[in-house]
């Protein structure tokens, strides 16, 4: 059973696709060779299809459950990366860094605090790693961890894979973590070296990282973390998705083919070109509808570009406040 209905791909795979959706503004689409959300619920139980009912819901803008379905989680505000396509590439794109907030990390307590109320509340997911590299939280495994115990079935972490030792794979599996997320953008290192910056960018070391995790997986006897991989099209790697999809296809549970947004970022130094055409009056995000933002410090928002002009004015409140 999958709960978003199929739509037309615009990717070549040469595989059968069992699960595909597409958001409604056609920027993200995941596929797989497997039915992702039928393997969710094996590790989720009957209340994952309620919960991926009204997160479809939310996508074609029909409504938004009483609390947000999900919470995207700041657990630091820095990243070992400075990606073309990201804030973290300009010194002046990042507001904490424009405002010499310095390198800060969330609070192990302030995030219980949230877990806690979200547990109550019925949160069903939770995704790490949101406008950072969460795996450089000290207390990442912990914060995982405290979640799964609270009710929250589908936690996710978004990493670009550096960091994910031997150990790290061995503690996200007991910790109850239900996907991993890796952000590659390139299908060669030479590629890669073009897309992503950072002393520990290095394209074979991620894909041994990659393979070990599963590794690791495999020998444990489980299918969870299952693995996503992920693909921004842009005009220095648009060339290499086909061969991106034919190599993870074999390894990946699923793949994200995402087209870039310019979320009006100042980054002169990008050697990005932001195509015309996903420039769209008619543009709109879901976001809203199915999740809500909390930045290291506590603050909540609707949504996580937050250097767009404006964003500060969206504060919905802080959690370290009663």
């Amino acid at each position: 059973m999958t709960i978003a209905k199929p739509v037309a791909s615009s990717n070549k795979v040469n595989f059968d696709v069992k699960f595909r959706t597409q958001m409604e503004n056609k920027i993200v689409e995941l596929l797989s060779p497997k039915d992702i959300d039928a393997l969710l619920a094996e590790k989720c139980g009957p209340r994952y299809w309620d919960y991926r009912a009204n997160w479809a819901k939310g996508m074609k803008f029909e409504g938004a459950a009483d609390f947000p379905l999900s919470l995207d989680v700041e657990n630091l505000n820095h990243c070992n990366f400075a990606c073309h396509h990201c804030m973290f590439s300009s010194k002046e794109a990042h507001p904490d860094t424009k405002n010499r907030v310095g390198k800060r990390m969330m609070d192990l307590n302030l995030y219980k605090k949230a877990i806690d109320e979200g547990g109550e509340r019925g949160l069903a997911a939770i995704t790490h790693g949101v406008q950072c590299e969460p795996m450089m939280h000290p207390d990442i495994v912990e914060m995982v961890s405290y979640a799964e115990r609270r009710g929250i079935m589908d936690q996710r972490i978004g990493t670009n894979g550096s960091l994910l030792t031997g150990e790290m794979s061995e503690r996200l599996i007991d910790a109850g973590l239900a996907r991993l997320e890796v952000s590659l953008d390139a299908a060669t290192a030479e590629t890669y070296k073009l897309v992503r910056k950072g002393k520990d960018a290095i394209y074979e070391n991620i894909i041994a990282n990659i393979h070990r995790f599963l590794d690791i997986r495999a020998k444990r006897g489980t299918k969870f973390p299952i693995l996503r991989v992920s693909i921004v099209k842009m005009n220095i790697n648009r060339h290499e998705v086909d061969q991106f999809v034919d190599y993870w296809k074999d390894y990946a549970d699923y793949f994200s083919l995402q087209e870039p947004i310019n979320y009006q970022m100042n980054l002169p130094n990008t050697a990005i070109e932001w195509e015309k055409e996903q420039d769209k009056d008619n543009f709109r995000c879901d976001k809203p509808f199915t999740r809500v933002f909390m930045r290291w410090d506590g603050t909540l928002h609707p949504c996580f570009p937050l250097n767009i002009p404006g964003f500060e004015t969206f504060d919905l409140g802080n959690f370290k406040e009663e």
